[in-house]
């Protein structure tokens, strides 16, 4: 996370936007005697919004870290879907 001042990203909004878009960067933006505001992109904070709502059931989280420790320890099956075939 780069962090940035209220001052800095004014002069530089455009380039720190891009830096956002294009590298899904995160900022903390200071500012004097308010709170930090982190800057991320809508990309990123969709993800963010998503991994909480999994992870906000205990039940759907336990099974989602059954699932990477299966993925780590190598127990998992692969499968190949085939494509339908257009009857007609």
């Amino acid at each position: 996370m780069q962090q940035i001042s209220y001052t800095s990203l004014r002069q530089n909004l455009s380039s720190v936007l891009n830096e956002i878009e294009d590298n899904q960067t995160i900022y903390c933006v200071t500012r004097q005697t308010h709170p930090d505001v982190i800057m991320v992109s809508r990309k990123n904070y969709e993800s963010l919004i998503e991994t909480l709502h999994l992870l906000s059931s205990s039940k759907n989280a336990d099974k989602l870290y059954e699932s990477i420790n299966q993925d780590r320890n190598g127990e998992y099956e692969s499968v190949t879907l085939e494509s339908e075939k257009n009857v007609g």
